[in-house]
């Protein structure tokens, strides 16, 4: 049975009438505790395009993905600039 599980949540889209920023929350939960465990997010910005009328220029920072090892002892955090860490899970005695 899984022990851990990554939600993600995308938040409300904010900014200007030119500007769009939303972000999103990825959350390592523990599912028999139902506990979020950890927490990371990553961000979005773009323009509207005063040509076109759609948003361009899109720009994206920190997390873009977590996925949970198939031992569930680590989670991998994959960054937009294409870097990556091993983010170590809490061990618990069964």
């Amino acid at each position: 049975m899984k022990r851990f599980e990554v939600r993600m949540v995308e938040g409300p889209p904010r900014g200007g009438l030119y500007e769009l920023e939303q972000t999103t929350y990825f959350h390592v939960v523990d599912l028999q505790a139902d506990e979020i465990l950890l927490k990371f997010q990553g961000e979005m910005e773009a323009s509207l395009s005063r040509d076109t009328g759609l948003w361009e220029d899109h720009r994206y920072s920190g997390v873009c993905e977590v996925v949970i090892s198939p031992d569930e002892k680590t989670a991998l955090v994959k960054y937009h600039n294409g870097n990556q860490e091993f983010v170590a899970l809490p061990e618990f005695s069964e």
